[in-house]
């Protein structure tokens, strides 16, 4: 196995015993080649799954937010292709936290505005575990769809 897998591996492992342990139920998914569908699949009481993409080693603790957003996007397709009620998530792992801190690791997510633009977000994984999202009621479901990032409008127009 190459360093960079072991990394994946030990990261992936480490998500899904910190989901679980926060009472979630969360399980390794396998490659599924070019229709991947995620790292970690976590149940939400049969709402949807929600498809996880963990990013970890030098990459993820560097990565400026273009590159965030292109992971979101891969995130995106990988949700899509998990099934049509699968949802989104990123966790990108922090420098000097290891996966002993996977709680303190970064979580993305989409939100869209009552004025319909979408943005997205970053929090804690310790942040989304607390707010109970293994168990959402439907809108907080809805919150974590996939959506395509629309562009805020910039006041000099």
């Amino acid at each position: 196995m190459t360093r960079s897998k072991q990394i994946g591996t030990a990261a992936e492992t480490a998500v899904v015993r910190y989901l679980e342990s926060n009472g979630w139920s969360a399980r390794r998914v396998v490659l599924h080649g070019a229709k991947d569908q995620g790292d970690i699949h976590v149940d939400t009481a049969g709402l949807c799954t929600v498809a996880v993409e963990v990013k970890a080693g030098r990459a993820a603790e560097t990565a400026s937010l273009e590159q965030v957003k292109l992971w979101w996007g891969e995130t995106e397709r990988e949700a899509v292709n998990a099934g049509p009620t699968a949802r989104p998530l990123l966790v990108t792992k922090r420098a000097g936290r290891g996966v002993t801190r996977v709680g303190d690791w970064w979580a993305w997510g989409l939100s869209t505005a009552p004025n319909g633009y979408s943005f997205l977000f970053r929090c804690t994984l310790a942040d989304v575990v607390g707010c109970d999202a293994a168990h959402p009621t439907e809108p907080e479901a809805t919150a974590l769809r996939p959506t395509r990032i629309t562009p805020q409008p910039r006041n000099d127009q």
